[in-house]
């Protein structure tokens, strides 16, 4: 197995087209070495973006029509947080 290295800014590109693929930082580990032949940890991967302020989240802008959708969704019809997600993204929020 190959040594384990440090993950340098020449990467940063490369990780966070994995991110923004969705992959998982245990992806991204396996890719780094099958693409590059580098072997990273997912300890120093998740170090390294948290570093670089990069993160998985999509931000989401609010606004009055899904604040009110949410109230609906959340009083009148007691979806989980789930379930309100699916039924927001079927309906076009983002």
């Amino acid at each position: 197995m190959a040594p384990r290295v440090i993950l340098d800014d020449s990467y940063k590109l490369v990780v966070t087209l994995y991110i923004q693929s969705g992959l998982t930082s245990d992806d991204i580990s396996t890719s780094l070495f099958n693409d590059f032949g580098i072997n990273v940890s997912t300890r120093t991967i998740d170090r390294k973006l948290r570093s670089w302020n990069i993160t998985r989240r999509t931000r989401t802008e609010e606004s009055e029509a899904l604040l009110s959708r949410i109230q609906v969704l959340f009083s009148n019809n007691g979806l989980s947080d789930e379930e309100m997600l699916r039924v927001l993204v079927r309906e076009g929020f983002q």
